[in-house]
């Protein structure tokens, strides 16, 4: 299976994870925006289900910019007083595109696959039509970057993330 054009990956990547926010958009859409007007960028957000009016909310980050976001989440725990951000240092996120993955049944899991063959834990994922992003630890990087050139072909490209 090819379906893969392109693979590029950023290093210096954190996870953040905000467990136990109230399942309301307004509330999401309002630590979102905060984030972004203290200049913070988000990447890879992913929101679970709804658990007794609940959901995580976890989004990676550059890691560079931690010292800008946790004030963000500090100034908003006295309107929401269970939130908290879980951090995970030292991850890089990996990505996949192609556009033609939008009639390719099974990339992802393919993609999956050849991680967990090579004993690289994955993190968190993140996908649309033509686009899977997977975050690993960067100790796993070279590891995981060598078995996507061998499986596609492809040298991946170094992106900064900001």
């Amino acid at each position: 299976m090819k379906s893969i054009a392109n693979v590029t990956y950023c290093q210096n990547i954190t996870l953040v994870t905000l467990p136990a926010v109230p399942h309301d958009s307004q509330i999401i859409s309002k630590i979102l925006t905060a984030i972004s007007q203290n200049g913070v960028n988000v990447d890879m957000i992913s929101q679970t289900a709804p658990q007794g009016g609940n959901i995580s909310l976890a989004f990676s980050v550059a890691t560079d910019s931690i010292g800008s976001l946790l004030p963000v989440i500090n100034s908003m725990k006295p309107d929401y007083p269970g939130l908290r951000a879980e951090i995970m240092n030292g991850a890089a996120k990996i990505n996949f595109y192609d556009e033609s993955m939008i009639h390719t049944p099974g990339v992802a899991a393919h993609a999956l696959s050849i991680f967990s063959n090579g004993g690289i834990q994955v993190y968190m994922i993140t996908t649309s039509a033509i686009d899977i992003s997977i975050l690993v630890m960067e100790h796993d990087l070279d590891a995981a970057l060598a078995l996507c050139c061998a499986e596609f072909g492809e040298l991946p490209t170094e992106v900064a993330f900001s």
